[in-house]
């Protein structure tokens, strides 16, 4: 199933699993404190699913800014909603512009001949 992304340019920690999705063990975990009574909430993990036409179309890609990249992030990795927002918000700088080079490998065609 590694032949619908680009392994090359999957960042260190980032492993492709048997049905192409893609697992990437955070360098920081996130932890949010419990609020009414509830749990806290943690990200130690993400996976990524192979991105649909909906995706792409409820994350409004074509749009400009860094929100269009948030929501394709949370619609990918199942982090939606005000809480998944919030965790995919408090990772790492380094983390977040890993997940980013994760689904950008999902449209790479690979590496091209003679390069």
């Amino acid at each position: 199933m590694s032949e619908m992304i680009d392994v090359q340019a999957l960042p260190a920690g980032a492993t492709v699993q048997e049905d192409g999705s893609v697992h990437y063990a955070l360098l920081r975990q996130v932890t949010l404190p419990a609020t009414n009574g509830g749990p806290e909430k943690r990200l130690e993990e993400l996976t990524f699913h192979e991105p649909t036409a909906g995706d792409l179309i409820d994350a409004g890609v074509n749009g400009a800014g860094a929100n269009s990249g948030l929501s394709l992030l949370a619609s990918l990795t199942g982090n939606k909603g005000p809480v998944g927002e919030k965790l995919l918000r408090a990772m790492s700088a380094r983390d977040y512009l890993a997940s980013q080079k994760i689904i950008a490998a999902f449209f790479s065609d690979g590496q091209t001949t003679g390069q």
